[in-house]
């Protein structure tokens, strides 16, 4: 199962709804961190999910990785500007790399989770 959390912000909101959400959205559950009034009751175990491991701080987005077995792995999907100057982040093309190609890489078990 993939969790995967985003939010509204301008520096990623379009990339990621154009070229991640696509690739994964038939085999992850996503939540809207911009929205999260909205969760309510129906995302508990998804809320604690994403706060047992995505932590605390700049957490957003973020791609949680859970095995049939239990196990967890966590792609912070952020990074800042390369000039740290305007303050800007973005999506890390390096993490969404290392995502895809952990997902790939999953046993034929896990084939639930593969995807083009």
């Amino acid at each position: 199962m993939i969790l995967f959390v985003y939010s509204d912000s301008s520096s990623w909101k379009d990339y990621i709804e154009t070229n991640i959400l696509p690739r994964i959205e038939a085999h992850s559950i996503i939540l809207n961190w911009s929205k999260r009034r909205e969760w309510g009751s129906r995302m508990q175990l998804e809320t604690k999910l994403f706060n047992q491991w995505a932590g605390p701080g700049e957490f957003v987005p973020v791609a949680i990785l859970f095995s049939p077995i239990g196990k967890a792995r966590t792609f912070r999907l952020w990074q800042l500007a390369e000039n740290p100057k305007h303050g800007k982040v973005r999506v890390s093309k390096k993490a969404e790399q290392a995502f895809f190609e952990t997902v790939k890489r999953l046993p034929a078990g896990d084939a639930y989770l593969k995807f083009p």
